[in-house]
């Protein structure tokens, strides 16, 4: 990495008799003046099965990209990504870095494609000292039917963030987040389920 903004990595594992998987990912900033610029990155996952194979034969890739665009007080980006395997992608540590990966979905199903659009608005910048706002919009895309038939998922994301601008309590984060998830109906049966969730979450580092 050579500057904020621009890096490329490769993460690789091979655990024997279970899987082989790497990951790519890459991301360049073009600078527009300052506090302006667009930011282009691309990810892949590819994943395969080894060995005696514990957790089946299996064959998986995973392609995304992302522009993020950031002009002094605010911020976007769209997203797209793509699972186009019948199969699923394992996650030996419990989640992925897929960037349409939000607060309650990853949208990683077999055969999905999901877009993401997302803006943040920094207050602190318009006078609201220490509090940001950011929404999201992810849809999702599956097989209504056949083996990867799963119900077609929206979800709706809204962040609130706030970092009391007093030096005793410098670096604490304050979040509370709304996360809702619309889904409709496969083929096979009335399988889709609305969820609603709510999240306060507060972040403080500390030496000890």
């Amino acid at each position: 990495q050579k500057e904020p903004g621009t890096l490329v990595g490769v993460y690789a594992l091979r655990a024997p008799d279970y899987h082989n998987g790497l990951y790519l990912e890459a991301s360049k900033r073009f600078w527009l003046g300052e506090g302006r610029y667009i930011q282009l990155s691309g990810q892949y996952t590819y994943q395969d099965s080894t060995g005696e194979e514990l957790d089946g034969n299996f064959s998986v890739k995973h392609y995304g990209a992302r522009i993020t665009w950031k002009h002094r007080w605010y911020s976007g980006s769209i997203a797209y990504t793509d699972y186009p395997e019948e199969d699923r992608l394992r996650k030996p540590w419990g989640g992925i870095p897929g960037y349409t990966s939000v607060m309650i979905n990853d949208f990683d199903r077999p055969e999905e494609t999901a877009i993401l659009l997302g803006g943040t608005v920094d207050l602190d910048s318009l006078g609201g000292q220490g509090l940001s706002i950011n929404a999201k919009a992810i849809y999702g895309d599956t097989p209504d039917c056949g083996r990867s038939a799963s119900p077609d998922t929206d979800e709706y994301n809204l962040n609130f963030a706030y970092r009391p601008p007093l030096k005793k309590l410098e670096g604490l984060l304050l979040q509370l987040r709304f996360g809702w998830v619309n889904r409709n109906d496969t083929c096979r049966a009335s399988d889709a389920v609305d969820v609603t969730e709510v999240r306060f979450v507060a972040n403080f580092p500390f030496e000890f």
